[in-house]
């Protein structure tokens, strides 16, 4: 926690014993990263809040929709009406023979004219996949790391990863190293040091 008081910079933290200490700003050794007024930092994570709960909502929405084959790969068609206990029978025996991972991709043997109808892909269930990869990227974009870094090596060669750790090294790391560099010069050095 920061505040001003006399124009001067304080910072709070806590002892082990829980009581609150305050320190001058030429106590301490403050790394800025992201700000909205030149002043007060902003965490990564704050920053991109909505990136981040965006890729949150989708994978509960994904783990929503393919818990115990939530969304039917394909549906049964009787020639006649079935009535509420036989309808339930048929629920329940095929849950059992068919459902779960443990019971995926047994043949079904189906009687009395019952016919399987299978369900494909569709395009929103495409969609979904892509944007898990979308999702991933799209974090690794706030704190600028190159696709490689994340182990994401769907448009890497051996040329351009080469490349992209020296941009790394270039556009991310060393802007840190210079913060570094100026804010312990600023705060740890004297001016004769």
């Amino acid at each position: 926690e920061m505040e001003l008081r006399g124009g001067e910079i304080w910072y709070s933290y806590r002892m082990d014993s829980g009581e609150k200490m305050w320190q001058p700003w030429f106590n301490m050794l403050h790394l800025r990263g992201m700000e909205t007024d030149g002043f007060w930092g902003l965490s990564p994570i704050s920053a991109h809040r909505k990136t981040i709960g965006h890729q949150l909502s989708i994978r509960e929405h994904g783990a929503k929709f393919f818990e115990n084959g939530a969304r039917p790969l394909g549906w049964l068609e009787h020639p006649e009406t079935l009535g509420d206990i036989a309808l339930q029978r048929l629920r329940t025996d095929w849950q059992q023979t068919h459902g779960g991972l443990a019971n995926a991709h047994k043949i079904a043997i189906l009687e009395q004219g019952l016919k399987y109808h299978a369900e494909g892909i569709t395009m929103v269930d495409a969609q979904y996949i892509e944007s898990q990869q979308f999702g991933i990227a799209d974090i690794a974009r706030i704190y600028n790391v190159p696709p490689h870094k994340i182990q994401d090596l769907t448009r890497s060669t051996n040329n351009n990863i080469e490349w992209q750790g020296l941009e790394w090294l270039i556009d991310t790391l060393g802007p840190w190293f210079t913060c570094w560099e100026e804010e312990l010069t600023a705060s740890v050095l004297s001016d004769r040091e």
